[in-house]
């Protein structure tokens, strides 16, 4: 040892309270505290801002995971909802969409997704309403691939409204019961515009009035192949089915 050496000083405690001082401590315990500044302190171990900072951030904390779960479950929605729409099952791609929007009403990627399904789904009306919707806040247009599906759907609705002109005209021939001329008119409208579902379910129910059944199913599954869930199909081709047996 190197004499001489400085020794480290103990730390010198006073043989008192460590909070004011009274030498009327509680002995015991690791921390020299008076009866009295015991219980305060036990009382009130924390500052009230402290307390309350702490109960905040543990609001905010599982704020924040009750909001992960909707994220969560709306991002897992928005994944079977392409999904859907891919395999052209838009009956179920709407509830996916709709699902999200319910939860997230400004989602504009859900919001033009919805529009195709509605379209796809024979629904004309929740279209132009979720179309409208689109214009009032059009910032889609500035993403390509949102834009270009908005402008498809709306390209093959003008088309049917070209149409139905003649679509009514069908349609009274086939009230009156004049069934070749209403065929031959209706094979026309559907052959331009494969997606005009009323011309096509027409044209089925006439071709089965005609007995030509092979031919009205030829039309269901048509619609089908553009969308396997289409309702209307489905019944048209129900009710066909039943009729062939």
């Amino acid at each position: 040892m190197i004499e001489n050496a400085p020794h480290e000083q103990e730390q010198d405690y006073p043989d008192a309270c460590f909070q004011c001082n009274s030498p009327d401590y509680e002995p015991g315990y690791a921390v020299r505290l008076c009866k009295t500044c015991r219980k305060r302190l036990s009382r009130y171990p924390l500052k009230k801002n402290i307390v309350l900072g702490a109960v905040g951030l543990g609001i905010l904390f599982a704020f924040s995971l009750y909001r992960f779960k909707d994220y969560y479950k709306a991002a897992i929605s928005y994944e079977k909802g392409i999904s859907y729409a891919d395999n052209r099952d838009f009956v179920s791609a709407e509830k996916a969409f709709k699902y999200i929007l319910d939860l997230y009403p400004q989602h504009e990627a859900s919001k033009v997704h919805l529009l195709t399904a509605c379209y796809y789904n024979n629904k004309p009306g929740e279209a132009l309403a979720i179309g409208e919707d689109l214009d009032k806040n059009p910032s889609y247009r500035y993403k390509d691939a949102l834009a270009e599906e908005v402008a498809t759907i709306r390209d093959l609705w003008a088309k049917n409204q070209q149409q139905n002109e003649d679509l009514t005209t069908a349609s009274i021939y086939l009230r009156d019961n004049r069934l070749q001329e209403a065929d031959s008119l209706l094979n026309k409208i559907a052959r331009a515009n494969p997606t005009n579902w009323e011309a096509s379910l027409l044209l089925s129910r006439c071709l089965r009035q005609e007995k030509k059944y092979a031919e009205a199913l030829s039309v269901c599954n048509h619609m089908l192949s553009y969308n396997h869930q289409l309702p209307a199909a489905l019944a048209e081709k129900a009710i066909l089915l039943k009729t062939v047996k």
